[in-house]
């Protein structure tokens, strides 16, 4: 059950990474867009486009955590669980370890 738990905080966590760079991503479009289109902001514009930059340089760092959480934590939780649990039909059960007399 702890593993199970585990297992879904990263997938939560990778979902919220997926998002959050989703997010930063559509306000760079939308912001780049905006600036590119209208001739309002003048000396702000080289700030403006410095942030959109920002925000997707942002967004690709959020990727790349959700893409090395699904790759390497839940690979590696994954195997630890099939390697100590046994398939049932409705759960895993914990694999029993041999004693030594």
């Amino acid at each position: 059950a702890v593993v199970s738990t585990q297992s879904g905080h990263y997938g939560r966590g990778a979902e919220i990474e997926y998002k959050y760079a989703k997010m930063l991503k559509g306000f760079s479009r939308k912001w780049e867009d905006a600036i590119n289109k209208s001739p309002e902001y003048g000396t702000l514009e080289l700030a403006m486009k410095s942030l959109t930059i920002e925000a997707n340089e942002t967004a690709d760092v959020h990727v790349d955590v959700r893409q090395k959480l699904i790759s390497s934590v839940m690979e590696t939780v994954k195997h630890w669980k099939s390697s100590n649990f046994q398939k049932a039909f409705v759960k895993k059960k914990k694999v029993p370890t041999a004693t030594l007399r």
